[in-house]
């Protein structure tokens, strides 16, 4: 698979072939966006963070499927049950989802992040390991 290189503003920005498909085909991008957050950090930084984000992808005409804001706590990712609900939204919307955003917006619970997309995007294998979640 070949990639591109595209400068802009003296930043090189990776393109993925696929990103490339899809807009040629003229057609908006989704992406599941996925807000980590950590409890003993400032909640506002979640809730300003979370609005930030949503505000760039709504300029760029990006479509996010995202939590709301009433199915965990300011709509992030810390728990393994935030997890399972992140992953089953994502699940639900597979079909459009074009790619992943986390944002870390209060330095986020790594773990909880690493748990929605092993969940969302778990893979059948035909010959599974044992020792692999």
């Amino acid at each position: 698979m070949s990639s591109e290189v595209v400068t802009r503003n003296e930043k090189s920005l990776f393109k993925p072939p696929q990103i490339h498909n899809i807009m040629s085909q003229n057609r908006s991008i989704t992406l599941g966006v996925i807000v980590g957050n950590r409890n003993f950090f400032p909640d506002a930084l979640v809730t300003q963070g979370r609005h930030d984000v949503l505000e760039v992808l709504a300029e760029r005409g990006v479509e996010p499927v995202i939590l709301d804001e009433q199915s965990t706590k300011l709509g992030g990712v810390e728990t393994w049950q935030d997890a399972k609900k992140c992953a089953a939204l994502f699940d639900e919307h597979r079909q459009r989802i074009d790619g992943i955003l986390v944002v870390l917006p209060n330095f986020g619970d790594e773990k909880g992040v690493a748990d929605t997309i092993k969940l969302a995007f778990r893979v059948e294998r035909s010959n599974p390991d044992p020792g692999i979640p």
